[in-house]
């Protein structure tokens, strides 16, 4: 019972064939398996087979491929890697300015002085840029403006890059 040597095969228990998982397509690698099944149905000639009757013959051959992303696929994952820390510093600033976090403390005044470029030119879009409290937690409008504003921005980065990865 000859087996197409194309078909998708594995698992070959007491000639009984299972078969294989789906493949799911990769990014950075591919991986096939090819695996036949044959069972000869009358003797070979006697000089070319020494194999007796009835004998199963198993042949499986792998390949695999390796690949790594292409540069523009490695240029998507910088540009989403530095806006995910922007977006990370913009967080920890609105969430320490709104917990009323002292601004003598050297963490929350680094956080603060390196999202002040990113946050300064959102600033004045409203009528109010902060939410004052007696307790002194501030709510900072022109960081959560800035936090959605360089959110749409590495999006349009993203699909920019996306369309040089295009292949034709």
């Amino acid at each position: 019972m000859p087996v197409d040597a194309h078909s998708r095969w594995t698992g070959i228990d007491a000639g009984v064939m299972k078969p294989a998982r789906k493949e799911v397509e990769m990014t950075d690698y591919d991986r096939r398996t090819v695996s036949t099944l044959e069972q000869e149905d009358r003797p070979a000639p006697a000089p070319l087979s020494a194999r007796p009757w009835g004998a199963t013959r198993r042949t499986i051959v792998e390949e695999q491929h390796t690949a790594r992303p292409s540069g523009w696929v490695v240029l998507q994952r910088i540009v989403v890697l530095l806006f995910g820390i922007l977006q990370a510093l913009l967080i920890l600033r609105i969430l320490l300015l709104l917990l009323g976090a002292n601004h003598s403390n050297a963490i929350v005044e680094a956080i603060i002085q390196v999202t002040n470029p990113f946050v300064e030119p959102f600033r004045g879009m409203f009528r109010f840029d902060s939410v004052d409290t007696a307790s002194g937690s501030v709510f900072d409008m022109a960081a959560l403006v800035a936090l959605i504003a360089w959110s749409l921005i590495e999006s349009l980065v993203v699909a920019v890059l996306r369309l040089g990865d295009r292949t034709a």
